[in-house]
């Protein structure tokens, strides 16, 4: 009857082995880190997701996270403008990243009616560009009275009073 239970007793210790090796293996444990930009300022809105998972967090205005991770994980980092990063967690509890921007990944984003955010090739009608540079040129004492003239269908009307702010002003309908 011994050399029976000799058996068991060892199948059973090697599935509480089994078991409890499976656990810490799966163990999630609580992170919490910064991203910050090249210059050392703080990056909201940054998502931070376990690589593999559907778990993720978005970065906070002073580009602070936290998440729930295996010791094991790796956290994937990405935000407009820079270039993504890979992150191993290495049982750390604190990760904090530098996000190097993406020169290349920076193309021209056009914002339409409505705040619609399109590229700037992708737009299927004409876009008129004034740049920062053609508004210093202009030498005007107001930001809104430089754009007089550079943009088709504006209207800039300016105030009789003295310290007044011109207005803009869509033109009337012909017909």
């Amino acid at each position: 009857m011994q050399h029976i239970l000799q058996p068991l007793h060892r199948a059973v210790i090697l599935m509480l082995a089994a078991t409890f090796l499976c656990t810490a293996a799966w163990a999630q444990s609580q992170l919490s880190g910064r991203v910050l930009s090249e210059d050392q300022q703080p990056l909201p809105g940054v998502t931070v997701k376990v690589k593999g998972s559907n778990t993720g967090a978005v970065t906070d205005v002073n580009g602070l996270f936290t998440l729930k991770a295996a010791s094991n994980a790796v956290l994937q980092f990405t935000f407009l403008g820079f270039a993504p990063l890979e992150e191993p967690v290495n049982n750390r509890s604190t990760i904090n990243v530098v996000l190097l921007t993406d020169k290349k990944a920076l193309n021209e984003v056009v914002v339409t009616a409505l705040g619609i955010k399109k590229e700037k090739k992708a737009l299927g009608f004409a876009v008129q560009e004034v740049k920062g540079s053609d508004l210093v040129k202009a030498r005007e004492p107001n930001a809104i009275n430089s754009l007089s003239g550079k943009v088709s269908g504006l209207l800039i009307a300016s105030s009789p009073n003295l310290f007044g702010n011109p207005d803009i002003r869509q033109p009337a309908e012909a017909g």
